[in-house]
């Protein structure tokens, strides 16, 4: 009963410091990550994280007359981690490094850029299974999952920044 008690009282304290909720449907944030165009990225992976911004940022469609044009690179690291004693990897970890530039479309002003990190592992079977098809679709599950999880934390990176700004 307490706890209810202190979650109401706790609710109530929010609503008077103008919390907001970011991923509001109608929220500020919304509105204006709807305004960015998504320029092309390099690269299959590239094409993936773009789909999955397109899809996040601008549900409706791209705008016809953007607000801010956003520029993202990619690079992608692969390192084989815990030999077996033949020195073949057990494990393999992927590092994704993301440059995203927010440009400001009237002005061609950069108005925002950051670095974003994102780290991804999977196992590796036996030398004899390395080529097989299990091996080749787990490694490439891990990448399809990276670029879910690094559109989701660009997605809040920006709207972070423009609510703020």
């Amino acid at each position: 009963m307490w706890v209810n008690f202190f979650l109401i009282l706790g609710s109530l304290g929010l609503t008077g410091c103008g919390f907001q909720p970011l991923y509001a449907p109608t929220s500020q944030a919304t509105e204006k990550l709807a305004q960015i165009k998504i320029k092309q990225i390099p690269d299959r992976m590239g094409q993936v994280l773009r789909n999955h911004l397109l899809d996040i940022l601008t549900p409706y469609g791209e705008p016809k007359n953007p607000e801010y044009i956003l520029n993202i690179t990619v690079d992608e690291k692969r390192l084989d981690l815990g030999l077996r004693k033949d020195a073949t990897a057990k494990r393999a970890q992927l590092q994704y490094t993301a440059d995203v530039i927010l440009i400001h479309a009237i002005s061609r002003e950069v108005i925002f850029s950051d670095k974003l990190d994102l780290m991804s592992g999977f196992s590796i079977g036996s030398q004899a299974d390395f080529s097989s098809i299990p091996a080749l679709v787990t490694e490439e599950k891990t990448r399809l999952r990276a670029m879910e999880i690094l559109a989701q934390d660009i997605k809040s990176l920006l709207a972070s920044y423009l609510v703020n700004s």
